[in-house]
């Protein structure tokens, strides 16, 4: 039961979305482009959700506390390259459009990323 508590942290979360976006994505290529305008969406969404829902890992009791923020960090960054390649990549209509799906959903990520730390840090102080 011990070693199960490591389990618990932003890396399944992030596989999660991979293994979701990846399957989304097959399904789009299949479907002649139906859901582009979803996949678009998703540099919004899911930086937004996914670092919400890591920064709730605090609220976990059994959950690791040592360097959690480190690995939110590293883990979102890394999660949100491999999620957004893929969401690149499964845009049927190419061009411009599918780059920018990239780039907005990393520095999308970077911006919740530095507010979700600017709160955690500022809400750890005052503890």
């Amino acid at each position: 039961m011990k070693t199960l508590r490591y389990f618990i942290g932003p890396e399944i979360l992030w596989l999660l979305a991979f293994i979701c976006v990846r399957y989304l994505g097959k399904y789009n290529i299949s479907m002649q482009g139906r859901y582009n305008d979803t996949i678009e969406n998703m540099a919004y969404l899911v930086p937004l959700f996914l670092v919400i829902t890591c920064m709730s890992i605090y609220g976990i009791a059994i959950a690791p506390k040592e360097f959690l923020l480190i690995r939110i960090i590293f883990v979102s960054i890394i999660g949100s390259h491999s999620v957004f390649s893929v969401c690149a990549e499964s845009h049927t209509a190419g061009g411009p459009g599918a780059g920018m799906i990239y780039l907005v959903g990393i520095c999308f990520t970077i911006v919740c990323l530095v507010i979700a730390s600017i709160v955690k840090l500022f809400f750890f102080v005052l503890k």
